[in-house]
């Protein structure tokens, strides 16, 4: 992983810059008007974006760092069928063959919840 070191002139231009780094998910490390950044290698899903139209196409299957409970059995993968949300809260969760996934608050929640990193093995 490359670093990456810019100094900046001016308040706006650094926060500006700042912006766009954790836009893109970027780590960096901030020492007065000088910020290192670099930004992690999660292979084919290296953006947002591609984290959720992943998330959301049906017959995927989909990894989550923590294990989904399901009677009494647990469970650290799911074949999408189709998202669910519930329209008062936002809520939203994936609904699987033969068992869902839990609520999460946001889509954003969910993403966080899947394993990027080993499906990024596995699929490139």
């Amino acid at each position: 992983m490359k670093k990456y070191t810019k100094t900046h002139a001016n308040k706006k231009a650094f926060d500006n810059h700042l912006k766009k780094i954790k836009e893109r998910e970027g780590q960096y490390e901030i020492s007065g008007n000088t910020i290192t950044y670099w930004f992690g290698d999660t292979g084919i899903y290296n953006t947002q974006q591609k984290k959720i139209d992943f998330a959301s196409k049906k017959g995927n299957l989909l990894t989550f760092k923590k294990p989904i409970s399901w009677k009494g059995e647990s469970k650290k993968q799911i074949i999408n069928y189709g998202l669910e949300q519930d329209r008062k809260s936002g809520a939203i969760k994936i609904i699987g063959f033969g068992y869902d996934s839990p609520w999460y608050k946001s889509m954003k929640e969910l993403i966080d919840a899947m394993d990027w990193e080993q499906m990024s093995k596995w699929h490139s």
